[in-house]
């Protein structure tokens, strides 16, 4: 009973003791523009990590499977992301065939979600901003059809006394 505890222990400390080596491998997230790209203008993806990224990505025609670029990433000075320390960006702008395309990972197998090359990659986009804009109004909710926060914007160390209602309605909730 002893022993098997002490594994346990172990088993849970061993990560955190100096000179330990843990056979640890850190993700690897990359970052497309899921609304998609236009086939002749500036095109790239973001790679980040809190380990450093020392593999090459390839990018993958979704339909066929057939591997359309190769590309070594390339460190930024980008700083604030989070809290990941390691930032790389992958240029893939001279890919201009409209389709849909990943990006994968030639050694850890890390993917991006499906993407879109289209000349009407933003086509309608307005309407959708709008929409999001419209639902996170404050007051009433054309999508859920309720009025929100209604009388609880009080005042407090103003010139009116502490508590006096003030219609705040109409600003934003996110």
């Amino acid at each position: 009973m002893i022993s098997a505890l002490l594994q346990i222990l172990l088993l849970c400390i061993s990560p955190y003791c100096k000179g330990t080596i843990v056979n640890r491998k850190e993700p690897i997230h990359i970052r497309i523009n899921q609304v998609g790209y236009h086939p002749f203008e500036h095109k790239s993806a973001i790679i980040f990590s809190h380990a450093p990224v020392k593999e090459r990505f390839e990018l993958i025609e979704e339909k066929s499977g057939a591997t359309i670029l190769t590309l070594t990433s390339k460190k930024t000075v980008a700083e604030g992301w989070g809290t990941y320390k390691y930032y790389y960006k992958l240029d893939f702008s001279m890919v201009e065939q409209p389709g849909q395309y990943h990006f994968t990972a030639k050694k850890s197998g890390a993917r991006s979600q499906v993407f879109s090359i289209s000349g009407s990659a933003y086509d309608h986009q307005q309407e959708k901003l709008l929409e999001f804009m419209r639902q996170q109004r404050c007051g009433y909710n054309p999508f859920l059809d309720v009025v929100c926060h209604q009388k609880d914007g009080r005042s407090a160390y103003g010139p009116m006394p502490d508590s006096t209602f003030v219609d705040v309605g109409g600003g934003w909730h996110d």
